[in-house]
């Protein structure tokens, strides 16, 4: 279980008294207890709120519930923790209720979720209402977005100057998500959670700047901006500072520059950010060339669907760089950045299928795949190819290469089991965001394409177990 934050004294109190059977008016033991958890003093408040919990106060079990999530002044055991929030959200504890949704939604659980949030929300808690608007507008688990309704939401809790739902307003007015774009709005809402120390609307305001998006195109506004939002919990305006001094905008090209500003942000815990510093280690871009580094920060952002980090993972495996000489896992790796769209990667798979190596060797599908490449390098929506001229080339090569050992009716085949992927590829790609828009890219792949990999590592288990019991 995974609480947020630790709840104030005035929305424990609050809490209650939105709906709580202690609306009335807190004991003096009560004040004593919420007294020392403001002030830090956990191991005080503690035997005062397990006295009060134990009597069915709500609050009691509310703030009990938080410490003993975090371990403040108890020992931690999540366990007890739901225990005692779920006993305070039955009593209409609307603080109780808030956390409860903060864990399911933490775990996965957006229907769930969103039963504790509207319980809430619909108290007034403004942290229940901006994770609504939040689920409803950018999507979530479970759920079907609606995101007129989230703009609802995001507008009751920036009333409340809760400055997540003020910035999340604004990127809902910046791209019209549920409302007409509005730039001069958008900017107004990002400046609004700026000031009130939102380092994700800093951001944002740095981007509007970059992208001159209701402004002039400022390069050193957009720079402070994004130095601004250089806060622990926020990565985003050192992957832009990275951009900006790798493609040399607004700066001079400088690629010692944008390593550090991109390591900041993977440090942070950002995939996007370890994508980048794993391609510059690969490459060797702005940092001596280091195949182990790369794989440790690729790896990351492979597995959380950075097509990029899938296809130099695929590489690294392939030719061993970094990793074993794997061609069945640079096959999987290859498989999934395909799916995305990356055309290096359709590439690569469809030499593996050509040759047999890592997959059974399959003439049609090799060809199937040259064609997704040749209409993705020469349509619209193309996401990443870094050298266009020579995976064309390529292509061209293996349906060449491909033709002599198919029949007509494999031809055909292949044809129209390319059109049928493009098509859901293109339904699937948002030109505004430079990507696919759906939770799971089209796969390009089937599920016995990975059968030598799966007996791969049925034979690395068996060989463990056998040196277990041996």
């Amino acid at each position: 279980m995974t609480i947020r934050r630790i709840a104030s004294v005035t929305v424990l109190w609050i809490s209650a008294s939105c709906g709580s059977a202690q609306a009335a008016a807190p004991s003096r033991q009560l004040q004593q207890a919420l007294a020392e958890f403001a002030a830090g003093r956990y191991t005080l408040a503690a035997p005062i709120f397990t006295r009060l919990a134990a009597l069915g106060d709500s609050i009691a079990e509310t703030a009990l519930g938080e410490m003993y999530d975090s371990g403040l002044g108890v020992p931690q055991n999540t366990n007890r923790a739901y225990a005692l929030l779920t006993q305070a959200a039955a009593q209409n504890n609307a603080q109780a209720e808030d956390d409860l949704g903060n864990d399911a939604r933490d775990n996965g659980n957006g229907p769930q979720a969103v039963k504790w949030f509207t319980a809430a929300a619909d108290q007034g808690v403004a942290d229940a209402q901006w994770q609504l608007g939040n689920m409803e507008v950018f999507g979530a688990e479970g759920i079907k977005t609606n995101q007129r309704q989230g703009v609802i939401w995001l507008r009751s809790a920036a009333a409340q100057q809760n400055s997540n739902a003020e910035n999340d307003l604004g990127l809902a007015y910046r791209y019209g998500w549920g409302v007409t774009p509005d730039y001069d709005q958008a900017m107004a809402l990002f400046h609004q959670a700026a000031a009130a120390g939102n380092p994700h609307a800093d951001s944002n305001i740095g981007s509007m700047y970059q992208f001159g998006e209701g402004v002039p195109i400022d390069y050193q506004q957009a720079i402070y901006w994004f130095k601004q939002s250089d806060k622990p919990d926020c990565a985003c305006g050192d992957n832009n500072l990275g951009y900006m001094y790798s493609n040399g905008i607004g700066v001079p090209q400088d690629d010692a520059q944008a390593f550090k500003w991109y390591m900041k942000s993977a440090e942070k815990g950002d995939d996007g950010g370890a994508e980048a510093v794993g391609k510059m280690y690969f490459y060797g871009q702005g940092v001596p060339q280091d195949y182990a580094n790369a794989v440790r920060w690729l790896q990351p952002a492979a597995l959380a669907g950075y097509a990029r980090a899938q296809r130099l993972m695929g590489d690294a495996y392939y030719f061993g760089e970094g990793e074993a000489k794997n061609p069945g896992l640079a096959a999987v790796y290859w498989a999934q950045s395909a799916s995305h769209g990356d055309v290096e990667a359709i590439v690569s798979l469809g030499y593996l299928y050509e040759t047999g190596n890592g997959v059974p060797q399959n003439y049609q599908k090799d060809f199937e795949l040259a064609l997704i490449a040749k209409s993705l390098i020469h349509g619209p929506d193309i996401i990443m190819v870094g050298t266009p001229d020579e995976d064309s080339r390529l292509s061209d090569a293996h349906i060449s290469a491909d033709l002599p050992h198919l029949t007509q009716a494999q031809v055909e085949a292949a044809r129209a089991r390319a059109a049928a992927w493009l098509q859901r590829y293109h339904a699937a790609y948002d030109p505004e965001l430079n990507s696919i828009n759906a939770p799971t890219p089209p796969s390009i792949w089937r599920w016995y394409d990975a059968l030598p990999v799966i007996l791969l590592l049925y034979g690395v288990a068996k060989f463990l177990q056998r040196r277990r019991q041996g």
